[in-house]
């Protein structure tokens, strides 16, 4: 008996399912010897094939369909390229210092050369990538960062420096000077208190111009004389016990004459050169010489430190004596040490006088060896 066929059209296709479980395809080829409609269901189902990635499981199939790990359909059509296209990574285009970085929605970061730069992490391990990198420096017991971008944060994090680096820092940091000339010479005055001499050495670490006005103020020494105190400096100034400035210059000799004003003297001019010996008086002074031009010649010793000096001689010819007293009215002088007699110097042994008033009020006075 000849078997009843029946037309089945898929997909615009037409087979030939009959009764005796033999399938016809559209060209009239035997597709199924047995099994019928089963049999061409099953041949006209796609094949698949499982494809992971990802760690995940997807069928592709030769229809062009792609299901998912859990069965949904991915695609219609394309099968693979279609799979791969959809699980491919979005990514956005970012542009940092005028170059341009591809991000990745899988984590991945791309170069402008296109080279793999982060494998995870995304537009953060670009940003960590790109930052600059920083050293903590110590600097006056004070951290600092210098940053390879040139950029250095102060302890508080503000920006000290908006390129340079460590050498921006150095300068920020270093003391601020001025220039100061005092005797002539120019001295370095620094913020930090440092003080820089003539020849760039350090006289001072610190004070700054407290130090350096005490490094330069002149030396001074006490001294007594008639029970006063006065004060005697390296510079030549002389102080009086109340302080006031008795020389400008001139140091102990200046004081000492200082001393000797109004004070009695006699006056010897030997060979046309005038000596002032001055007797004791309140102040201590005992026996100076000066000349005729002001000078000390013998701090004490009197005609006997002159003769010593050999400026004159024990037989010289006195063209002038004279004598000076200016309301000296102590009763006795005994430290006088020489005394003209009959146109010579001669020393006074004993260093002791007697004296002869030429006056009633003792204005003008003349000696004699006792």
């Amino acid at each position: 008996m000849k078997p009843k066929c029946s037309p089945v059209t898929i997909d615009n296709k037409k087979y030939m399912v009959c009764d005796d479980g033999k399938v016809y395809g559209p060209d009239g080829g035997l597709l199924c010897s047995t099994g019928g409609r089963t049999c061409l269901d099953n041949l006209l189902k796609p094949k698949c094939q499982s494809v992971t990635l990802g760690g995940k499981a997807y069928m592709v199939c030769d229809d062009g369909k792609v299901y998912g790990p859990d069965g949904g359909i991915l695609c219609q059509t394309g099968g693979r390229t279609c799979l791969d296209n959809l699980l491919a990574p979005k990514c956005d285009l970012v542009t940092l210092g005028g170059k341009q970085y591809r991000v990745c929605d899988d984590g991945k970061v791309y170069g402008p050369d296109g080279g793999v730069l982060c494998q995870t992490g995304g537009r953060t391990c670009l940003d960590n990538l790109l930052a600059p990198k920083c050293d903590l420096v110590t600097l006056g017991g004070k951290q600092y960062r210098v940053c390879d971008d040139g950029k250095v944060y102060g302890p508080d994090g503000s920006t000290i420096c908006q390129f340079g680096g460590r050498a921006c820092l150095d300068n920020h940091l270093a003391p601020k000077c001025e220039i100061v000339t005092l005797g002539g010479k120019q001295y370095r005055i620094c913020d930090d208190g440092k003080v820089y001499g003539t020849d760039g050495g350090v006289l001072c670490q610190s004070g700054g111009r407290t130090c350096l006005d005490g490094l330069l103020a002149p030396k001074c020494e006490l001294v007594t004389l008639g029970g006063q105190q006065y004060r005697i400096c390296d510079d030549g100034k002389v102080f009086g016990p109340g302080g006031n400035e008795i020389c400008s210059s001139g140091g102990r000799p200046c004081l000492d004459k200082h001393l000797l004003k109004g004070q009695a003297y006699f006056i010897y001019v030997v060979n046309g050169q005038s000596y002032a010996i001055y007797i004791s008086n309140n102040n201590g002074i005992n026996g100076m010489v000066v000349d005729q031009n002001d000078n000390v010649v013998c701090q004490s010793g009197g005609a006997e430190c002159l003769l010593r000096s050999g400026r004159v001689s024990l037989l010289a010819e006195m063209s002038e004596v004279a004598t000076s007293y200016f309301n000296y009215q102590s009763a006795s002088l005994v430290v006088l040490l020489a005394v003209a007699v009959a146109g010579a110097l001669h020393l006074n042994k004993k260093r002791q006088l007697e004296k002869i008033y030429s006056s009633a009020n003792g204005e003008s006075l003349s000696y004699k060896l006792l």
